[in-house]
């Protein structure tokens, strides 16, 4: 994928700058969904835990076991995984949740426990 900001010598300057982290992987989900697909996307996403947990509930439908260690550090991430992807406990995400109280509380409400 072509990164047109390292075209220019002053790249902050131009406009959404600020806002690349997530531009590039909003327009890979778009490549994916409409089947063009580059074999490295799925390598990048998986370490940022917002983007893992989208492209699982968007592209895969599913569990995404290889993006989870990277998931399971971000409590909001983690807990939304686990309520909306896994539908279950995620015990060995636990311990990062508890780190969020308010995360902490959704997460136990939502398991009972």
């Amino acid at each position: 994928m072509i990164n047109l900001y390292d075209y220019y010598s002053q790249p902050q300057e131009l406009h959404e700058y600020k806002n690349r982290m997530y531009l590039v992987p909003m327009f890979a989900f778009e490549e994916i969904k409409q089947g063009n697909k580059d074999p490295k996307l799925p390598e990048t996403i998986k370490k940022d835990p917002e983007f893992a947990v989208l492209y699982a509930a968007t592209i895969i439908h599913g569990r995404w076991p290889e993006a989870e260690p990277f998931i399971m550090k971000d409590p909001h991430f983690a807990r939304y995984y686990a309520t909306d992807i896994i539908k279950d406990r995620w015990p060995e995400a636990e311990p990062y949740i508890q780190q969020d109280s308010q995360q902490w509380l959704l997460y136990k409400h939502w398991f009972k426990f």
